[in-house]
């Protein structure tokens, strides 16, 4: 069976991060997923509530070094996400989504 991992940035998004997991997992099929969730913010208020929406999920709290940059945060941010979560790939198969 194939398995992919889906790395999610997240910034303070409980509800977000929600609905993307069960979006994908209600839509497996014969497919193993992998979540690592990479929150941006260090924020842990909502970690346990995630944790619980799937078998195989990864938390990564990360205080993300791009707050503000050049008055802008986001794609920096974003990529710091991505370059964090790989170190917790182990499928050949990785899918990169925003939670929104």
């Amino acid at each position: 069976m194939i398995t992919i991992d889906f790395i999610i940035p997240s910034y303070r998004s409980e509800e977000l991060t929600t609905f993307a997991i069960k979006s994908f997992e209600k839509f497996k099929g014969d497919f193993n997923f992998r979540y690592i969730v990479v929150e941006n913010a260090a924020d842990d208020s909502y970690k346990q509530a995630i944790l619980s929406l799937a078998s195989e999920i990864v938390w990564v709290s990360n205080e993300c070094r791009y707050t503000t940059f050049n008055g802008s945060n986001g794609s920096y941010a974003n990529a710091e996400a991505i370059e964090v979560a790989s170190a917790h790939v182990e499928s050949d198969y990785v899918f990169v989504c925003h939670n929104d």
